[in-house]
């Protein structure tokens, strides 16, 4: 594995993206309470226009920087941990899932899209997002949008089950800003970035963020074979995380080069996995990932507009499991998980507005090429067993949303047609009516429908593994949903009632074929229904939120059914709890004090405590986290200065997390955490 750079690097980093910007300040729009509830809910992920959460025909959700700081997130996706039923669990190589209604099992690794700008980040090696980049800081980022369910009729592949769109800083000033914060463990995190204008028509934005946790000290005791003593292990879950991003603007045009590196040195497993790890505790990791956007904007005749972006991707991902040195970090030879990517592709999308005709309407085309260069998940030393596996895409989208009644009701038909050069068509179609029976107000009526291509690692034959080949279908889904929604500046509530079904799930069992312990196949029928409710009220000094996620889930093993007689699956997806609520209050004591504390509960869990094949659930008791954060801006200072406390954990749990992978007593938390750090704008 790639050592740590020194602290000296990223600070001299720092101070080079500091020294770039004219020290102009910028605007102070960062203020949750300056800021009306209506105004922190646009979004534009849902229909390719920014307009208000009461007139998209999806699911969807928008977390601020300042939301996100305020509850102490650290990595990517603790920043949507708070949205309405998002539960997040360890995968592998430090890597850190968000999974949505009810889905969080082995399987769900690549059960999501990723944008970054619009660029897809899913590869084509594991179909996964996160496998090269597993933890793009949140420094170097803006807001983020969430659709949970299918997003495929806009997006195509891969938005099956969840979308998460990550939008990268910028700013309407010319301003430079400096963030750094440090607390247990060796923890330290830092970010600079700023935007400096060369003239009216050239603007340059750039932005550098640098992170690690030294020991975490991660609680980790297990027993290796049945009828054996108890091992006390620990893992460290050490990292260092170095992401930067740069843009140029030139008119209408945008350039933007972005690079992110994550380097996990023993961090939580795959467990023991049926003897196929027997120290599958342990893991190290090494993921990179650089990207290049090209963007351009023209109007066109009328009220219609264009957007086109050419992109190329590089990602790549060393990851190492011990087997052998059972409870100590893995060392050679181990097995591994070596991959490295390509994918390049453009995007055309012509808009049209609302206008006198009551009509939005969203065109797009896109085209895209994925490769993979090498791929190798087998004992150290290895042959590849992909080189050179490429997939072609081709796309072609469209979305007309008309409004009745002086906007009163509105329908929204949209869909996605793609063909692929490995295994053909798909269409995905959306469909919603939204009435609005009073001002501020909406009842939803939404159907829509999502894929999931097979990804190389599972069409592909690996040491233990056999792979799907061209046997292995799509994943398909289908959900419906009810939402009624009334908002106001200061308040808004939500009630939103889900059915999803799931077909074809690509997962492993046993095999028969000689050579190999386990194969891919379309393997489940997943049956998924709940009920979200989410609220948030702004009064005076204060803001209150909460929500709060029910989920029932029931799964059918396709594979071994007979017509008219299911098998029902025994794990039904056991890590994603049946119950997860969040609650906020946040408290401007005066203009240079704001206290807020959140508190996450999750019931009714259960972790996969036997090898494949054989799954016996464990359930876990409660888990209840409280986190604090303390916000200080001092009067009479010549910059904007920012001082902050933040206590992960405040009653010291030291909970345990259900796992999606095979490990019998889940994933340790770490328990009390306090860091405090300082931002300034110059």
């Amino acid at each position: 594995m790639k050592r740590k750079p020194s602290h000296f690097k990223p600070i001299g980093l720092l101070s080079a993206v500091i020294a770039m910007a004219s020290p102009v300040q910028a605007d102070d729009d960062s203020d949750l309470f300056g800021l009306s509830l209506a105004s922190l809910l646009q979004i534009e992920v849902a229909s390719l226009f920014l307009e208000d959460e009461l007139y998209v025909g999806s699911s969807v959700s928008r977390v601020t920087e300042d939301q996100w700081q305020q509850q102490g997130a650290e990595k990517t996706f603790e920043a949507i941990e708070h949205i309405p039923g998002v539960y997040l669990s360890e995968h592998v190589n430090g890597m850190l899932l968000p999974t949505f209604r009810g889905y969080a099992a082995p399987n769900q690794y690549n059960s999501f899209l990723v944008l970054l700008d619009g660029m897809p980040l899913n590869s084509y090696s594991s179909g996964s997002p996160v496998y090269g980049a597993p933890n793009f800081a949140l420094g170097n980022l803006q807001s983020i949008e969430v659709i949970r369910g299918p997003g495929s009729a806009l997006y195509g592949a891969d938005a099956f089950n969840g979308l998460v769109s990550l939008n990268s800083w910028s700013s309407d000033k010319d301003t430079s800003e400096l963030r750094t914060e440090a607390g247990q463990n060796g923890y330290i995190q830092g970010t600079g970035r700023a935007r400096h204008s060369i003239n009216e028509s050239v603007m340059l934005t750039s932005m550098v963020s640098y992170g690690e946790i030294d020991d975490l000290e991660l609680k980790d005791p297990y027993t290796p074979a049945a009828g054996s003593p108890t091992i006390d292990d620990e893992v460290s879950g050490e990292y260092s995380n170095i992401t930067t991003t740069h843009k140029l603007a030139i008119n209408d045009f945008e350039a933007a080069f972005y690079y992110s590196e994550h380097d996990v040195e023993d961090s939580f497993g795959v467990g023991d996995g049926g003897g196929f790890f027997p120290n599958g505790h342990h893991t190290n990791g090494l993921a990179k990932m650089k990207a290049l956007r090209l963007a351009y904007q023209q109007q066109l005749i009328g009220p219609w507009s264009l957007d086109a972006t050419g992109y190329y991707i590089d990602n790549e991902l060393l990851g190492a499991f011990g087997d052998n040195s059972v409870g100590q970090s893995p060392v050679s030879p181990s097995f591994r998980w070596d991959s490295k990517d390509h994918r390049r592709g453009i995007n055309v999308v012509a808009k049209k507005p609302l206008a006198d005709d009551n009509r939005q309407i969203v065109l797009g085309v896109n085209y895209d090429f994925m490769k993979v260069n090498h791929l190798s998940a087998a004992p150290e030393g290895t042959a590849p067993t992909v080189e050179g596996d490429s997939r072609e895409l081709a796309g072609a989208m469209g979305q007309v949303e008309q409004r009745f009644l002086n906007s009163k009701l509105q329908f929204i038909a949209g869909g996605r047609f793609d063909h692929y050069s490995d295994f053909g068509n798909n269409f995905s179609p959306r469909l919603a009516l939204n009435y609005h029976p009073v001002k501020n107000s909406a009842l939803k009526f939404m159907y829509g429908e999502a894929f999931r291509a097979p990804a190389v690692n599972e069409q592909t034959d690996s040491a233990i593994l056999k792979g799907g080949g061209d046997s292995l279908k799509p994943e398909e889904v289908k959900t419906y949903e009810l939402i009624w929604m009334q908002a106001a500046n200061q308040w808004r509530y939500s009630v939103n009632a889900y059915l999803s079904k799931v077909s074809d799930t690509i997962d492993i069992a046993t095999t028969t074929e000689p050579g190999f312990f386990i194969e891919y196949f379309n393997l489940i029928d997943t049956e998924s229904y709940g009920i979200e409710l989410d609220a948030s009220y702004q009064v005076k000094d204060w803001t209150l939120s909460g929500n709060i996620a029910y989920n029932q889930t029931k799964q059918t093993d396709i594979s071994q059914s007979t017509p008219g007689q299911p098998t029902v699956v025994p794990n039904n997806n056991p890590a994603y709890p049946d119950v997860i609520s969040n609650i906020e209050v946040a408290y401007q004591l005066d203009p240079t004090l704001t206290l807020a504390v959140n508190q996450l509960h999750q019931n009714g869990r259960q972790t996969p405590q036997s090898p494949i094949g054989n799954y016996v659930n464990q359930s876990l008791s409660s888990l209840s986290r409280t986190d604090f954060h303390l916000n200080f801006k001092p009067n009479h200072t010549p910059q904007d200065i920012n001082l902050f406390l933040n206590i992960r954990d405040v009653f010291d749990q030291e909970d345990l997390k259900t796992s999606i992978n095979i490990r019998e007593n889940g994933t340790s938390t770490p328990g009390r955490r306090i860091n405090i750090g300082f931002a300034v704008n110059f």
